[in-house]
């Protein structure tokens, strides 16, 4: 396999409308994330570092499965994945060649765009302000008709303030960072990251960049990143926004979300969602976080379903405030109603991942189980870290139910430290009724401050062993005992 970029390349790739950045393993598509599985993203990276020369078959498939004995198949897929995805025909030569017997060549024109250093980058002077106007209120329209992002009501009405900073081009970065930032799916959130960071480079004093930046940060440890890596950089972010204005609602709320699911330091949580509101009572992130991130772990469902009421009302196009609507009837144990709620938002948008995943499992305690297999399927496909294997056998009954999910759930590998996603590995054995490895995976997740444990007392899932001694250990240690 090729090896990753560094954390923090400073480089990334355009040809054509994509753009390609290696550091947070992201192709974009005209600011839109195009969705490829890890092997593909990296067979197209070898590729375009290399744009213009013959690569062989032999020589890509050691540099991308160095360490696996694999086919030339499998690097045809691959080639064919990327030529799909970049809007080709599976023979398509505008940007991949095939050199008959002997290999690949990427053949469009590259440009690379170094990015400076954040610390010393400075505001670029704006070119054609007129155009770059016209672009943000473009962007920020097209934001608004699909339901990805609601301009915070206390930004509305600031003119040519433009969100905190004096820079169209930041501000412009930051509208698309939301749109990334609320589609809540891994690549999404690293397109997020990349976004803010560019505003913080064009405006190194946007406050609300920075705590956008945290948002991203913290919610990325919920999905596939481990917490010691982004806990780090959201605090960073955090106290940064908070350094920059004291007043920040938004950077009150990114400090109030590291200290509940990271930290477990729920008097801090309470303080910070609190001054936050205080500050800003119309900000719906942080009635939306105060009601998923604190009541819900503290067992107080009906302030929880409170807030989210409230958040809902300040920013009625929001799909993720809506699904988590329905995920607070679901620790409610009201699966009916959960289910509605998941099922108006796919109506609104079929291709959001978190109402697809949280209505498989509403399906699931229902004991709907074709249902449950066919929700957890569409989230996997709509994910491009996932391959989606065919369902084996019946799902008619739980045994086959469980026969079909365990292609789709067994973690790939034992837990370990430094591991992500070691609470989605616990919730995966506890749906394929393994007990003693559901539990051995939650303590290496409370080893690794996992942030999923937050709703360990809340989450159906593990009603089944919530009288293991265990188990009641785990949650008093952190916290969240009912």
């Amino acid at each position: 396999m090729t090896a990753p970029a560094s954390p923090r390349s400073p480089r990334h790739y355009e040809f054509g409308p994509f753009r390609l950045v290696p550091a947070e393993r992201l192709l974009l598509r005209d600011k839109h994330v195009v969705h490829l599985t890890p092997k593909v993203f990296d067979t197209l990276v070898v590729l375009v570092e290399h744009g213009g020369r013959l690569l062989s078959k032999r020589e890509l498939l050691g540099l991308i499965w160095r360490d696996t004995v694999v086919e030339e198949n499998n690097l045809t897929q691959a080639i064919c994945a990327i030529r799909k995805a970049l809007g080709g025909s599976d023979d398509s030569r505008e940007y991949v060649e095939t050199v008959p017997k002997l290999g690949y060549r990427f053949v469009a024109s590259v440009r690379t765009e170094e990015q400076p250093d954040h610390s010393t980058a400075a505001v670029r002077k704006l070119v054609r302000p007129a155009v770059l106007a016209l672009s943000v209120v473009l962007t920020a329209l097209l934001g608004l008709h699909q339901g990805w992002w609601q301009v915070p009501q206390r930004e509305r009405g600031l003119g040519t303030d433009r969100g905190h900073t004096a820079s169209l081009r930041a501000y412009q970065n930051y509208l698309d960072g939301l749109g990334s930032l609320n589609q809540r799916t891994d690549p999404s959130l690293r397109a997020a990251i990349f976004y803010f960071e560019r505003a913080i480079e064009q405006d190194s004093s946007y406050a609300l960049a920075y705590a956008a930046l945290a948002d991203s940060y913290v919610l990325l440890g919920l999905y596939n990143m481990s917490s010691q890596e982004v806990r780090p950089m959201a605090q960073i972010a955090a106290m940064k926004a908070v350094q920059l204005d004291s007043t920040s609602a938004e950077a009150h709320t990114a400090l109030a979300a590291i200290d509940a699911f990271y930290d477990w330091d729920w008097l801090a949580a309470r303080k910070e969602f609190e001054r936050a509101l205080q500050l800003s009572p119309d900000y719906p992130l942080a009635h939306h976080w105060y009601g998923v991130a604190y009541w819900v772990p503290m067992g107080s469902y009906d302030q929880a379903l409170a807030q989210l009421t409230q958040a809902r009302k300040l920013d009625s196009q929001s799909l993720i405030i809506q699904t988590d609507v329905g995920w607070v009837y679901y620790v409610m144990r009201e699966y009916d109603r959960a289910i509605v709620e998941y099922d108006s938002v796919i109506k609104r948008d079929a291709n959001f991942l978190p109402a697809h995943y949280m209505l498989s499992l509403a399906y699931e305690r229902l004991g709907q189980y074709a249902q449950a297999l066919s929700e957890l399927r569409t989230s996997r496909r709509l994910n491009s870290t996932w391959a989606v294997p065919s369902p084996p056998g019946s799902v008619e009954n739980l045994t086959g139910y469980r026969s079909a999910l365990r292609s789709l759930l067994t973690p790939a590998s034992a837990p370990g430290e430094g591991q992500p996603g070691l609470y989605a590995g616990a919730l995966a054995y506890m749906r394929l009724g393994e007990r003693a490895r559901a539990l051995l995976w939650l303590q290496f997740a409370y080893r690794q401050r996992d942030p999923g444990l937050v709703y360990l007392a809340a989450d159906p899932v593990f009603d089944g062993v919530r009288n293991d001694p265990s188990f009641r250990d785990l949650t008093r240690r952190v916290g969240v005992v009912h």
